[in-house]
């Protein structure tokens, strides 16, 4: 099993992706509301930038850095919801694109 972790705008978009994750291998799927100290300082990219397995993969762009995949100080912008998952290993890469497919956006790992 691999964890996975995606954050929302909105709780909708949070519950949809659980919804879509049902199709798959996937347990202990939590959706919960992220502390409001806890949303600033996370460097986040789309899901579709994470990879798993290349050297290259899930790498942030220097140009997006600070700017761009942070979360927003914006209340309206930020994250505030928080998708965890654990995932069959042979479902990781469809999960990762099911979440991709309702906007979620990945921790970025250093």
């Amino acid at each position: 099993m691999k964890k996975l972790q995606a954050y929302f705008r909105t709780e909708n978009d949070a519950e949809t992706a659980s919804i879509s994750l049902k199709q798959l291998r996937v347990s202990n799927v939590i959706v919960d509301e992220i502390p409001q100290q806890s949303r600033e300082n996370i460097v986040l990219v789309p899901a579709a930038n994470v990879g798993s397995g290349t050297a290259a993969a899930g790498v942030v762009p220097p140009a997006a850095g600070k700017n761009k995949l942070t979360m927003s100080k914006d209340k309206n912008k930020a994250f505030q919801y928080i998708l965890e998952c654990d995932v069959e290993e042979t479902d990781y890469e469809a999960a990762k694109e099911k979440l991709e497919q309702n906007d979620a956006y990945m921790e970025q790992k250093e």
